[in-house]
């Protein structure tokens, strides 16, 4: 059995980043005690946060369509916490935080991938009113009626509304197909 081991000795309170490991004898096993060899340690998260100011802390979860994900960690210098109100604003900013990260995307977003972007939800839309105008004529319906028998072909279908207004401009969708469906 070695003669000294290494240990952490706290005189005072000290921030984690001035802990300092030095070699101390190894202490005489007494009654009833127990000798355990520490392989690793942590810090505890709220000793931290205390050295560093901070008196209180609330945990609001980081949800994505109601399933927790996460969590925000909200830390006060004061003691008491958040009101109800400051609770509700800081629990709708997690929730749009969370619906940030589904949506991050590491590389920065360049002025060409905007118009992409614009150029192809000006298409799509166009693709949309289109095929909207063809059932229109197809049926003898009002534009109103035309779209909302596009939306529920294409909701029945699992399609996206753009991909049937695109099948039925291109022609490998039929009008009377779609018109079938909610009739």
């Amino acid at each position: 059995m070695p003669q000294t081991m290494r240990a952490i000795v706290l005189t005072r309170p000290v921030a984690p980043d001035q802990l300092t490991v030095t070699d101390v004898p190894v202490p005489d096993v007494r009654p009833g005690w127990v000798r355990l060899r520490i392989k690793a340690f942590g810090v505890n998260e709220s000793e931290v946060t205390s050295r560093n100011g901070y008196r209180s802390a609330h945990a609001l979860p980081l949800r994505i369509n109601h399933e927790t994900v996460g969590a925000v960690n909200l830390l006060l210098t004061s003691p008491g916490g958040l009101t109800p109100t400051d609770l509700e604003l800081g629990q709708a900013l997690s929730d749009v935080a969370a619906l940030a990260l589904v949506h991050w995307n590491p590389s920065p977003v360049r002025t060409t991938d905007i118009q992409t972007r614009t150029e192809a939800a000006v298409a799509a839309k166009t693709t949309i009113d289109v095929a909207t105008g063809m059932l229109a004529e197809h049926g003898r319906l009002s534009a109103a009626e035309a779209l909302a028998a596009l939306r529920v072909y294409s909701a029945r279908q699992g399609d996206r509304l753009s991909d049937t207004a695109h099948a039925l401009v291109q022609g490998t969708l039929l009008p009377d197909s779609v018109l079938s469906v909610g009739r």
